[in-house]
């Protein structure tokens, strides 16, 4: 098993058929739901934490897997802080849009990939201050999606994109 941290929210882990193996797994068997899958992520994490320091303490995590030449597959895993939702700054299902900004043009364009499926669901996107924003509705598949990618504004931000924000066609 290969790591790379790509950032300090991210960290990429690139297995080898013989890694799965390991496990007892192959690509098509990974699913978290099964106890075999969780004893592996449990052990692969605990490396990944050993090796670069990469801990998920205290953080909700969302994982990428992709398969990868050779029987192998490589696992994205991005951790995001529990956050506590005030009243006032995040709207409730069903109300308006949500906003959502891009921390890195990689998370933009594996977002904008998994975004084709949902074409029903009006997407605007926009440039602001050196980062991508994307408004969706709020409720939503498209906004499940880029909660996967990006990080959820607080509702006023739709207002600053409206005034400061460049629009980009998609």
């Amino acid at each position: 098993m290969k790591i790379e941290m790509l950032c300090e929210n991210k960290v990429k882990l690139m297995l080898e058929a013989e890694d799965l193996s390991y496990y007892g797994l192959t690509f098509e068997e990974i699913d978290y739901e099964r106890p075999a899958t969780q004893r592996a992520f449990r052990d692969m994490m605990s490396r990944v934490r050993r090796d670069v320091g990469f801990s998920s303490e205290g953080c909700r995590l969302l994982v990428e897997a992709r398969p990868a030449e050779g029987g192998g597959c490589i696992l994205v895993v991005t951790k995001q802080p529990l956050q506590r939702k005030s009243r006032s700054s995040v709207r409730k299902p069903g109300e308006g849009k949500s906003i959502f900004r891009f921390e890195h043009t990689d998370d933009l364009l594996d977002a904008l990939t998994g975004l084709r499926r949902f074409r029903e669901e009006e997407t605007r996107l926009y440039r602001m201050e050196g980062s991508y924003y994307a408004s969706v509705k709020n409720d939503g598949n498209a906004a499940r999606l880029l909660r996967e990618f990006a990080r959820e504004c607080p509702s006023r931000t739709e207002g600053l994109l409206e005034q400061k924000g460049a629009p980009i066609a998609l």
